[in-house]
């Protein structure tokens, strides 16, 4: 990764941040602790290449497990890999993509209770409802609500873009 860092650099380009992939709900501790090691190793290699944001996940709710009990693992993986990240000055910043605490509250939540200002949001507004590509006005409102409440704590944004209308409105 140093290596395409230095690439891009050298092209004038800047890579704002690198993806973790990270599912920390995953049932199994065992499973769970391979993805904090992977993502630990991944803080490094962002850092050494001079990339200061990686773009993070909770996880992915499992059929059967309880979403609360899949919350308070996500969270303990982050305060495993969180130190990691103040050691190397690296922002982890998680989308709003995962299946686990979907809603901006529910996320705002999960970073308070890991307590770590490395720990910020990534919005991806329309990540935030199921029925985007549908354009409802309800769909929309919320996209943009649960975005102005995420957004409080965004070092990053993840954002897509959609038909607008010539005024800027949603097509």
């Amino acid at each position: 990764i140093k290596e395409v860092a230095q690439k891009a650099h050298d092209l004038g380009l800047l890579i704002a941040s690198v993806v973790a992939g990270n599912n920390f709900a995953r049932p199994l501790a065992a499973e769970r602790a391979e993805e904090v090691k992977r993502m630990k190793n991944w803080i490094a290699y962002a850092a050494e290449a001079g990339i200061h944001r990686m773009n993070t996940f909770t996880g992915y709710h499992t059929s059967g497990d309880d979403p609360v009990i899949e919350a308070y693992r996500i969270i303990d993986c982050y305060r495993e890999v969180t130190p990691v990240a103040e050691e190397h000055n690296v922002l982890l910043c998680i989308e709003n993509h995962s299946s686990v605490c979907r809603d901006a509250d529910a996320l705002l939540w999960l970073i308070r209770a890991v307590g770590s200002q490395t720990l910020r949001t990534n919005p991806d507004p329309t990540n935030f409802v199921s029925e985007f590509a549908k354009r409802s006005d309800r769909a929309r409102e919320q996209i943009y609500s649960e975005t102005e409440r995420f957004a409080q704590l965004m070092s990053n944004a993840h954002l897509k873009i959609a038909e607008f209308t010539e005024d800027g409105d949603h097509a």
